[in-house]
């Protein structure tokens, strides 16, 4: 299907709309961009935000090493949750108690 659209010229005729609203949406964006970061008020907002993104990325990072798919819904002291788990913490506790 696509080869098709290739063929009869029509792929350039509409892709040329989107790819120029595609620009004038990253004009814009630098723009906001651009006015948060000038503004001492608006950057320390935006920088908590990141922060917060930044922390709840690094959770889920340190919970799906650890074999735990939901580090925030149940950090595993237990592990009724999952107690098959590779890497589980709650597995570890129970196999340390057992052995």
């Amino acid at each position: 299907m696509f080869l098709a659209l290739a063929d009869t010229g029509t792929t350039t005729s509409t892709l040329a709309p989107i790819i120029t609203a595609m620009g004038s949406l990253v004009e814009v964006l630098g723009e906001v961009w651009n006015v948060m970061t000038s503004n001492p008020l608006l950057l320390v907002f935006l920088a908590a935000s990141l922060f917060g993104v930044g922390i709840r990325i690094f959770r889920k990072v340190k919970g799906a090493a650890r074999g735990c798919a939901d580090e925030e819904a149940h950090p595993c002291p237990g592990c009724a949750a999952h107690p098959g788990a590779v890497g589980c913490p709650g597995l570890r506790q129970r196999l340390r108690e057992s052995g």
